[in-house]
């Protein structure tokens, strides 16, 4: 099974970000940790053993993006505003650098579906 690990600077996060692609061809995912989560946790978890024929034929392929949950909902140091507005940098890295990312591996404009459980299933729900 194909195995990639990207990491780049995020300018709209002002820090570098990690992820992981799992699969080389087929309906492209977004998969977004739980709580707090990292983008290696689906792996850890043994999630992608559930759709490792899927992955071998090239039906699907997954992006595991990285959380900053900790800089935004989960941050109760802060004001709510403070961890409102970092998720909209979030946002903004997902839309202008994440997808950008999956369409240029992919070579095609497909859709992408975005999933999650927890907090992942927060984050893929604001992006349908």
């Amino acid at each position: 099974m194909n195995r990639d690990y990207q990491k780049w600077y995020s300018d709209h996060l002002g820090k570098e970000m990690e992820l992981l692609v799992h699969g080389h061809a087929g309906t492209p995912f977004i998969i977004f940790p739980c709580s707090n989560g990292r983008f290696f946790d689906f792996e850890n978890r043994g999630m992608f053993h559930t759709v490792e024929q899927e992955l071998k034929e090239g039906k699907a392929i997954f992006f595991s993006v990285d959380s900053i949950d900790r800089e935004t909902w989960h941050n109760h140091g802060a004001h709510p505003s403070v961890g409102a507005s970092r998720h909209e940098h979030y946002d903004q890295y997902i839309i202008h650098e994440v997808i950008p990312f999956i369409h240029h591996f992919l070579g095609n404009n497909e859709k992408i579906i975005a999933a999650g459980a927890s907090m992942g299933a927060y984050h893929a729900v604001n992006f349908f």
